[in-house]
């Protein structure tokens, strides 16, 4: 029987205004079953939630429909399609999954449904062994490009042996290519991303001469490689996020003896390296370039009781600005808004059975209370008048060199260098009524963001 467990509404203060910030934390689940999330997306009622449930009967997939507040307002199990969600442009759904619940298949199926969740087609792929996967897909203007891993051994007395794989389909789901990548030893890629050019990049981890490390693979449209860049670094590093960025570059995430959060640019140039902290397991790492053109990262954590799903952001030059952790496993993290995340994965708490959990996270506001994060740059900065007609003045604890207006889609509106103030006045740019996100940069290369309504 499926219940709500957990609910949390934080009101936080807003300058001289009190303002209504909800951060939903929920668990849901039979407490005798093993359950856990595999993907969230919001639809017309709220949020829809992939799951997957172990009882003596077997894995089960279902789907949880939760409202804005991430109250659950309905449950159906079983369903014919399972794992991954994907939104499509058209509003329809992709589920990228297989014969039964747990990720790892014996037949890998690609299913389209509608919003109303009927089935426009279901695409097979690979012959039934024991561990298919499939990690990422993307919508492209002719079809669908996707990738992850396929069993070459029967899985008879231990694990077999597996190949990275990419495979397009049409957009009626008929295979048009489908190609095996890596060498001999096993190697994973999990996810793939489109170049402007109509180019596809492939991230993952390869296993050469003996050491684990990242691996970027470049195709052209119709699978053919191109490129293969191998990372060298000294001891098995694994490569797991991945995210193409604005500049032509690209971000990573990757673990060995540290998680490392990477930049490089477009001629695979290392620009900055950050430790994150001490790993537990990278499948679920997930890198993303965040709507305000910063970079989010989704670990594992080493915790007291295994993996701490870590969420980060980090500034263009590679600073945290902030970070939050909750106790459990999230596998995936979507920003729904600017500055507002949703993520799925399942509790940790051992020795319970896990419970899936989904969290809703919005990280624009001004007033920072104690426990929301654990690592936020919190600072004593006032700005008035808010609403403002154009002018506004800056008072921080910190030393500002840097001034920005945002629109809330990304674009950068207005930018400013001001002589290293911590009280100053700026005369904002002429722009339309509406809601907007300021952003001051510290002499000490943290990024702080404030709500900024103009006009009435």
């Amino acid at each position: 029987m499926w219940q709500r467990c957990f609910w949390l509404m934080v009101v936080l203060v807003w300058g001289h205004t009190t303002q209504g910030q909800t951060v939903f934390r929920q668990a849901f689940g039979d407490t005798l079953c093993y359950d856990e999330g595999y993907s969230i997306v919001p639809n017309a009622s709220g949020y829809l939630v992939s799951t997957a449930q172990l009882c003596n009967s077997g894995w089960q997939a279902g789907l949880l429909q939760l409202n804005a507040n991430g109250d659950s307002i309905g449950f159906t199990s079983p369903v014919p399609y399972n794992g991954y969600i994907r939104t499509l442009n058209s509003g329809d759904y992709i589920f990228l999954g297989g014969n039964r619940a747990g990720l790892a298949y014996d037949t890998m199926l690609i299913v389209k449904v509608t919003p109303q969740l009927d089935t426009v087609w279901s695409t097979p792929l690979f012959i039934p062994i024991c561990n298919n996967q499939v990690y990422d897909l993307i919508e492209v203007a002719d079809g669908y490009v996707l990738t992850g891993i396929f069993s070459e051994t029967i899985c008879s007395g231990g694990n077999a042996s597996y190949q990275s794989f990419a495979a397009k389909l049409d957009t009626d789901g008929e295979v048009l290519w489908q190609r095996s990548y890596g060498g001999a030893s096993d190697d994973e890629l999990f996810t793939v991303r489109e170049r402007p050019n109509g180019d596809l990049w492939y991230y993952g981890w390869n296993r050469n001469s003996g050491t684990t490390v990242p691996w970027l693979l470049v195709t052209n449209a119709n699978g053919d490689s191109l490129t293969t860049y191998i990372g060298n670094n000294a001891g098995d590093i694994f490569g797991y996020g991945f995210d193409l960025t604005t500049d032509g570059g690209f971000i990573t995430l990757d673990y060995g003896d540290s998680i490392y959060a990477r930049k490089f640019d477009s001629s695979f140039t290392l620009e900055w390296q950050r430790s994150l902290g001490i790993p537990s397991g990278g499948q679920y790492f997930r890198a993303f370039q965040m709507l305000d053109l910063n970079y989010g990262f989704l670990a594992c954590l080493d915790g007291m009781t295994g993996c701490n799903s870590h969420l980060f952001k980090l500034d263009r030059y590679g600073n945290i600005v902030w970070g939050k952790n909750w106790n459990g496993l999230l596998r995936t993290v979507t920003e729904a808004a600017p500055g507002e995340f949703l993520l799925t994965g399942y509790t940790n708490a051992f020795p319970l059975l896990p419970q899936t959990l989904v969290v809703g996270f919005d990280t624009i506001f001004d007033s920072i209370p104690d426990g929301i994060f654990d690592d936020y740059f919190e600072v004593n900065l006032t700005v008035y008048p808010n609403p403002t007609q154009g002018q506004i003045n800056i008072n921080c604890a910190l030393t500002i060199n840097s001034v920005a207006l945002v629109a809330l889609d990304g674009r950068l509106l207005y930018q400013e260098q001001v002589a290293s103030g911590k009280q100053f006045a700026i005369q904002l740019p002429t722009c339309p009524q509406g809601l907007y996100l300021l952003r001051l940069e510290t002499m000490e290369g943290q990024a702080l963001f404030r709500k900024l309504q103009v006009g009435n």
